[in-house]
């Protein structure tokens, strides 16, 4: 047993040579596990080498039990300034690079691990020169390279403008692809073939980039996407090219992007949409009637934190039998529609933070929303004009429909009549007393100078000794 414990600290140390040689340098396998964190929890090992300081990656997997059939390796929050190739394994690998200062990937880096199915490099320094289809081959058999078996690859927050247009051609297989909050202004066109190349993908992720537009060349091919992340980008308008992908695609976030107006047209194209988002959009201030009406199968909408929107017209959603999640939070509306949705077939409806009024509407709404959500001890306020007060929507009574339009708007009138009298009121006062203040100043500084005018002794008087036995000196 020595000898061959031995004999092994002998090869991993040629491994090590072999590896300085070639411009790669390991880290030692041998203590992995009194550094890091190894878990054994059949069928997987898992190794969290998070903050630990590490430069490199491993020279070899620790030993793990023979049933073990996939490793999840995380080595976020270390210094590993190059991605050096992976060491060998026939078992499915995860791994995650995160926040590791990455700037260079070695070619062939997933070489020795043909089944991994998940690699996660975000928010690391990576360049597009830094990129190649080199990065992404598998094993190299028969005089071919072969693909991996990679599903998702987050490339998130890095420094990366532009892709070669067949960077992916290794990853077949690709379903998730991960391009948020890179230097992406436009799609180039080698971009848009690199990405259009992946048939399989099914949820792309193009948020918080610069990207004013989306070319058909960059989605046509993506048959089976179901997910377009999208959000804090530069759009004016709900891209027109989603009608390449309206057969799959199922949920969009649009979320952050400058888009002012939402007409019936703006959907026409996208009618399996079951999720849609577009949450703080500070311009959006026009939702015209039948905005969603295409929007037939949709089951979420998430319309929140957009200031600028006061109002929903009835016919915002015309027959939409699946809708059962509905956000309003944060937005300027004083009232609601009772005739806007089926609010009894709702499973979540919040519209809290809005300067609501309120109002027979309101009371209706809460009426037939189901108790699950009324019974929310959080929930929405409106304004009770008749008392100036504020109240819960969910504890309004039919009192409320008692009262007309007209009179609120009377009650809510003569509120603000009283208000603006006592403020006048209060207004001349302060200023009478500051006239007559003035006034009793100028009046004792004028009776002051009256008196000094009137002394009878104005100037002083010097009188000589008299001499009373000679006269006058």
């Amino acid at each position: 047993m020595v000898a061959k414990s031995v004999v092994l600290e002998k090869i991993v140390c040629l491994l090590l040579l072999i590896g300085n040689v070639y411009g790669e340098t390991y880290e030692n396998s041998k203590t992995v596990c009194q550094k890091c964190v190894c878990t054994q929890n059949d069928p997987t090992f898992s190794i969290n080498c998070n903050e630990k300081g590490l430069n490199h990656v491993l020279a070899n997997w620790p030993k793990m039990a023979d049933s073990t059939k996939a490793i999840t390796a995380s080595f976020s929050k270390n210094s590993i300034d190059t991605l050096e190739k992976l060491p060998g394994t026939d078992k499915v690998v995860e791994v995650v690079f995160t926040y590791c200062n990455i700037q260079k990937v070695n070619p062939e880096v997933f070489t020795n691990v043909p089944k991994i199915k998940y690699v996660d490099l975000s928010h690391n320094k990576i360049t597009s020169e830094e990129l190649s289809p080199e990065d992404f081959r598998g094993t190299y058999v028969n005089d071919t390279w072969q693909p991996l078996d990679l599903l998702t690859l987050n490339l998130a927050y890095n420094e990366i403008h532009m892709l070669q247009n067949n960077i992916f051609e290794f990853l077949p297989k690709l379903e998730e692809l991960n391009l948020k909050g890179n230097n992406f202004r436009v799609l180039d066109e080698a971009t848009q073939l690199a990405i259009d190349s992946l048939k399989n993908l099914l949820r792309l992720n193009l948020a918080d980039n610069k990207l004013t537009e989306i070319t058909s060349t960059t989605i046509m091919n993506l048959t089976n996407l179901v997910e377009l992340d999208l959000s804090y980008n530069k759009l004016d308008f709900v891209p027109a090219i989603l009608s390449e992908i309206s057969q799959s695609l199922e949920n969009l976030i649009l979320d952050g992007n400058p888009i002012f107006e939402l007409t019936d047209s703006s959907f026409i194209n996208t009618k399996n949409l079951i999720q849609l988002s577009m949450n703080n959009m500070n311009r959006l201030d026009n939702i015209l009637p039948n905005a969603f009406a295409p929007l037939k199968k949709l089951r979420t909408l998430k319309l929140s934190n957009n200031p600028l929107l006061e109002e929903l017209d009835a016919q915002t959603f015309p027959e939409h039998p699946d809708l059962a999640e509905v956000y309003l939070n944060n937005n300027s509306f004083d009232d609601i529609s009772f005739e806007l949705l089926e609010w009894s077939k709702l499973k979540i409806f919040e519209f809290k933070g809005n300067p609501l009024k309120c109002s027979c509407n309101l009371f209706k709404i809460h009426e037939k929303l189901s108790k699950k959500i009324t019974r929310q001890q959080d929930g929405p306020i409106c304004m009770d004009l008749r008392v100036v007060k504020s109240r819960p929507v969910f504890y309004l009574t039919d009192d409320i429909c008692r009262v007309t339009p007209s009179h609120m708007k009377k009650e809510h009138v003569s509120h603000s009549f009283n208000v603006l009298r006592i403020t006048i009121i209060a207004i001349c006062t302060l200023l009478l007393l500051a006239t007559l203040g003035v006034a009793a100043t100028f009046l004792f500084r004028w009776r002051r100078i009256q008196r000094n005018l009137n002394y009878p002794f104005v100037s002083e008087v010097r009188y000589n000794p008299v001499n009373i036995h000679g006269g006058f000196n």
